[in-house]
């Protein structure tokens, strides 16, 4: 690894592909001579990081540029003694080729220099590739093309393991795939957190590993193409382990790790990011949703429209006012059932007073919603509803979701493009979340008192009962397979 001499103030540089000088030469002009036009945003995400694609003029070879923002004090007193994320992906790209695997060659790498030596933003460059990702490939494919997809992933996973690679950020939009007339070739990308041993993995590193793919890749949905993963695995990893012990232990480390995920997404609610703006006006504290106008927020606050109780019209659907002793805490709730994928109504704003201890939520209502009473008063259900319901109680139960079973106030019923219903959460206020997971032998509909209370409050039938209760047992026989 050699170090290039820059021009680029506070900034240090090192390559080793070679090659890679006479790109970062590109680069430098264009950002000397303030050359924007050659930097386009490629994606962004709500944390620190920005990704850029870079076409130097006159040519047609573009690049991806990762930048990250200034760590916090505490990472960059970490990166005196360990490698930081951009250095991470510029090792680990040369190491996964030689054990290998596909994987674009970081070119070089920067950081910028701080007092006392300590790291403040940083970037790494590597070459665009043209090939879609994992996700975009499995969205068009048909069945048997979506099973052979999942099997090679499966059999790329117990490769990694067994040569001692753990790749903690796995997920569909970072595995791009290359397809030739010898079969399918994942190419990995985002190596900013892998981890390489000198040894095999064990079993337990195996099971969180493979719960952290579940997480990422289906959400925890039970679906033909999470079966067929980890029937692949399993009957080619080798392990001593039965078959069933195995399903069990991978889906609780995927639930594990949504939660814990879930609990990180509530921070896009503190401070203005991609989704959300946070400021302060007429003795509020203001966190909206950027997709609410800025200034029909403000004509409301000065108009004094915005009261507890009140229904105001934003485009197609109505956004009702309810008072909120912690408004933030609110959002961050929404923020948590919405990474759980637990349909919920948007908590677009939350207002908290800078006077006291009291705040108000924004709730869209969209206008195609009926409460769950009123839509089984007016359609009769079907069998497919009723036993939906067991398994979307299921699924809040499995979670330890407790929202308020009301089945007028805060349990609707939306109808998706594809003529399904969906049933929705209203009130994020309104619902307690548990402190522990459950554990799978207490996920009975016996047991569950929230099919309990909405069997009470519905007053369903004998065989409705059943019928809900058979799609609770249904999705946990899906779930722990």
């Amino acid at each position: 690894m050699k170090e290039i001499t820059s021009d680029l103030r506070n900034w240090r540089f090192f390559f080793k592909e070679p090659g890679a000088e006479e790109v970062f030469r590109k680069f430098e002009r264009a950002v000397k001579n303030s050359c924007w036009d050659c930097f386009r945003i490629f994606k962004t995400t709500t944390g620190r990081r920005r990704i850029y694609l870079f076409q130097p003029p006159n040519t047609s070879q573009r690049y991806l540029i990762k930048a990250y923002l200034s760590p916090r004090i505490f990472k960059q007193v970490k990166y005196l003694v360990r490698a930081s994320r951009c250095q991470q992906e510029f090792i680990a790209s040369e190491r996964l080729t030689r054990l290998g695997f596909a994987s674009p060659p970081a070119l070089f790498f920067g950081y910028e220099r701080k007092r006392f030596g300590l790291w403040g933003a940083e970037l790494v460059l590597e070459p665009f590739w043209e090939e879609k990702n994992f996700e975009e490939i499995w969205e068009r494919a048909e069945e048997p093309e979506r099973k052979r997809l999942f099997e090679e992933l499966a059999y790329l996973v117990i490769n990694l393991h067994h040569q001692g690679v753990l790749q903690r950020d796995f997920k569909p939009d970072s595995l791009l795939v290359k397809k030739d007339p010898k079969g399918i070739k994942f190419i990995i990308s985002d190596l900013e957190r892998i981890k390489f041993f000198h040894f095999s993995l064990g079993l337990r590193r195996r099971i969180n590993n493979l719960g952290k793919v579940v997480q990422a890749f289906f959400s925890l949905k039970p679906c033909p193409e999470l079966n067929w993963f980890l029937e692949a695995y399993y009957s080619q990893a080798g392990l001593r382990i039965k078959r069933e012990k195995f399903f069990l232990q991978v889906i609780l480390s995927a639930r594990k790790q949504l939660v814990k995920q879930a609990e990180q997404r509530k921070s896009w609610a503190k401070d203005t990011n991609e989704l959300i703006e946070r400021y302060f006006i007429q003795g509020w504290e203001v966190r909206r949703f950027k997709t609410i106008d800025a200034k029909w927020l403000e004509q409301g606050l000065k108009a004094r429209r915005l009261k507890p109780g009140q229904s105001l019209d934003w485009l197609e659907n109505q956004i009702k006012i309810f008072p909120a002793q912690n408004s933030r805490a609110v959002m961050e709730t929404y923020f948590f059932l919405r990474e759980l994928e637990i349909p919920a109504f948007q908590v677009a704003l939350a207002l908290s007073s800078q006077k006291g201890n009291s705040g108000l939520v924004g709730i869209i209502y969209p206008r195609e919603a009926v409460n769950l009473r009123e839509f089984l008063n007016k359609e009769p259900a079907t069998k497919e509803f009723i036993s939906q319901l067991g398994r979307w109680l299921f699924r809040l139960e499995l979670f330890g979701i407790m929202p308020e079973m009301d089945p007028e106030k805060n349990l609707f019923v939306c109808k998706e493009a594809e003529g399904n219903y969906k049933l929705m959460i209203a009130r994020s206020d309104r619902l307690r979340i548990k402190s522990t997971l459950p554990s799978p032998k207490s996920l009975t509909p016996s047991r569950s008192g929230l099919l309990t209370q909405l069997v009470g409050q519905l007053a369903l039938s004998r065989e409705e009962k059943e019928l809900v209760c058979f799609g609770f047992e249904q999705a946990k026989e899906l779930y722990f397979i």
